[in-house]
C-alpha cells in the first residue's frame, strides 16, 4: 500500500512497477503524486517491460493520472483477473477502459465522480455491484441518468451516494425521474440505494422536510420493476 508518496516522474513509478512481484494480487495507491519534469518527461519514459507481469485482483488508486497510466498498453500490469476495483476522481473513460481490460471486475467502487467533466455513460458490462458517489453538485453537460444511459447488463447493486443539493435542485424532479427511468433498463438490477449527505452545518438540510419522499416517490417507478429501493440521509463534518 502506498499512502502520502511523490515520485519524481513517471520513470520512477514505471521503476517502482517494475519492482514489484509477480506474487502481488492487490494494489493500494492513496494520495500519490507524480511531479513531471517537463512536458517531455512522460514521452520520453522507456518500459523494459516485455510481458503483463503483474497479475491483480485487486486495485485501488487515488490519483487519475496513475490510473491513466497504468493502464497503458506498455504497462506490466494485466488486469484480465481483477476482481475489485476502487477509484477517485477518475474519468470515466479510464473506467470503462478499466472494465474493457478486466473481463472478472465485479465489484466497482468509483468515488468523488465528477459529472461537469464527463460526457459519456458508463460501459460496465460484467460490473454486478457498483458504488458510485458524487461529491459536488456541477454537473456540466452530463446528467446523472446519462451515465446509465446504456444498458449493463450484470448490474445487480447499486449504491449512490449524491449531494443534499442535487436533491434539493429546481431540477431534482425531473432528474430523478430520469434516472429511474434509466436504471429500469438495467437488466438485472435488484437493489438501489440511495444516500444523501451535508455537511453538519447546512442549515437547510436539518430544516427540510421529506428529503426521502421528495425522491423516493419518484423512484417508486424502480420498485414497480421489483427493484428494491432504500433512501437515507447524513451528515457529514467535512468533504474529504
Amino acid at each position: 500500500m502506498l499512502e502520502d508518496v511523490s515520485f519524481l516522474c513517471l520513470a520512477v513509478f514505471a521503476k517502482f512497477l517494475g519492482s514489484l512481484s509477480t506474487m502481488v494480487k492487490d494494489l493500494t495507491i492513496g494520495k500519490c503524486t507524480v511531479k513531471l519534469l517537463s512536458d517531455s518527461d512522460d514521452s520520453a519514459m522507456h518500459w523494459n517491460f516485455t510481458d503483463k507481469r503483474i497479475q491483480l485482483e485487486s486495485l485501488s488508486v487515488a490519483s487519475d493520472a496513475l490510473l491513466e497510466f497504468l493502464l497503458r498498453d506498455e504497462s506490466p500490469v494485466d488486469f484480465s483477473h481483477l476482481k475489485e476495483a476502487k477509484t477517485r476522481n477518475a474519468e470515466i473513460h479510464l473506467l470503462n477502459k478499466l472494465s474493457c481490460l478486466s473481463p472478472q471486475l465485479v465489484i466497482a467502487v468509483v468515488t468523488a465522480l465528477d459529472l461537469e467533466s464527463n460526457k459519456e455513460p458508463l460501459k460496465l458490462p460484467i460490473v454486478r455491484k457498483l458504488d458510485l458517489s458524487l461529491l459536488t453538485m456541477e454537473r456540466g453537460t452530463m446528467s446523472l441518468a446519462n451515465l446509465f444511459q446504456l444498458a449493463n447488463p450484470n448490474l445487480e447493486v447499486l449504491n449512490l451516494t449524491i449531494p443534499f443539493d442535487f436533491v434539493t435542485s429546481k431540477t431534482s424532479g425531473l432528474e430523478a425521474l430520469a434516472l429511474a427511468l434509466a436504471l429500469s433498463r438495467q437488466p438485472k438490477l435488484k437493489i438501489v440505494n440511495v444516500v444523501v449527505w451535508a455537511l453538519r452545518n447546512n442549515w437547510k438540510f436539518q430544516n427540510e422536510p421529506g428529503i426521502e419522499q421528495r425522491w423516493s416517490a419518484l423512484l417508486g417507478v424502480l420498485e414497480n420493476n421489483g427493484v428494491k429501493l432504500t433512501m437515507d440521509t447524513v451528515h457529514r463534518r467535512l468533504v474529504v
